[in-house]
């Protein structure tokens, strides 16, 4: 009788592992300020497509004058249809 191997395995379920872990989590959206700095260091906001709205939403709130980028955390690109978007108060 032959050996399995545990290789392919274990090679789906750390898959299935890893796409649990970003599920929600696609999109990052950050507060810059004019220069360029990213304003909101202490806290990440990662979001679905669906959150991106509100995250924006609260960025601003607390950023009046914020430019906010929304970025795809897996391809690290930058999210055309939300981003960039400007803070008006």
């Amino acid at each position: 009788m032959k050996p399995i191997s545990l290789f392919p395995l274990l090679a789906v379920v750390s898959l299935l592992g890893a796409c649990a872990a970003f599920e929600g989590k696609e999109y990052s959206v950050n507060a810059y300020d004019a220069r360029g700095r990213m304003l909101n260091k202490r806290f990440e906001m990662d979001s679905n497509k669906a959150g991106i709205p509100v995250a924006r939403s609260v960025l601003c709130k607390r950023y009046p004058h914020a430019t906010v980028r929304v970025y795809n955390n897996f391809t690290g690109q930058e999210v055309r249809e939300y981003s960039p978007h400007a803070c008006h108060r």
